[in-house]
């Protein structure tokens, strides 16, 4: 009985002992996994700005946006009257 006891503990102990020493482990992967989670979120950011960047892209390489383009700088067509803000 007594040697029932003793081996229960020393399992107890052991488990704990275990669990303890890999506390560093989970905490590591908890930063790991945040960092991740970061680098996904500035991924995907950048992906939209890129996104923007290639549908402007593909704007200005119209007539239309062209045109829309040079009259926001101020040209005008010829014959055209520019007009003071």
């Amino acid at each position: 009985m007594k040697r029932l006891v003793i081996g229960g503990i020393v399992v107890v102990l052991a488990a704990g002992f275990g669990a303890l020493a890999s506390r560093k482990v989970w905490v590591g992967e908890k930063a790991e996994r945040a960092k991740a989670a970061a680098a996904e979120r500035e991924m995907q950011a950048s992906e939209a700005k890129r996104a923007a960047l290639a549908a402007q892209e593909a704007r200005l390489e119209t007539e239309q946006g062209q045109e829309e383009q040079a009259r926001e700088r101020g040209f005008v067509k010829k014959g055209e009257t520019p007009l003071a803000p």
